[in-house]
This record gives C-alpha cells, structure tokens and sequence, in this order.
C-alpha cells in the first residue's frame, strides 16, 4: 500500500471506522445520484461492493485511489 493510499484509508478510517453503509458512500462520494443509480454502479462494478448493505472502508479506499489517478491520468 503506498503513502497515496494508506493516508486515503486512514482518513476514512478515522472518520467511519472499519466500514461505512452504502447510503453514507454515497452521501460522501456521490451525493447527486439516488440510491437506484448507485445500486447499478455497483452492479456494473464501477463502486465498491457492498456485503450485507455495508462497504469495507479498504475497499472505498482503493475505489477512491483509483478514481483519482484516473482523472489525472
């Protein structure tokens, strides 16, 4: 795990503990979609998938990760 991503972790960590349930990713991440939408990004596997209506904070760390570098990228 690089520094990028352990400090990404770490803050979710912080703020959620070890998980966070889909509708706080989605008020964190994507605030304008609804629930239906997120349920097909997730379906789609575009965001983290969630086990039992909860996502491991690692997971949502990595997703982030990944969406940052491809922005930059």
């Amino acid at each position: 795990m690089g520094a990028a991503e352990h400090s990404t972790f770490w803050l979710l960590y912080g703020h959620y503990g070890p998980t966070m349930s889909v509708e706080q990713f989605r008020a964190e991440f994507m605030p304008k979609l609804t629930m239906k939408t997120l349920q097909n990004w997730i379906a789609r596997g575009d965001a983290p998938k969630p086990i039992n209506g909860v996502v491991d904070v690692r997971d949502v760390a990595t997703w982030w990760d990944g969406q940052r570098k491809q922005k930059t990228g």
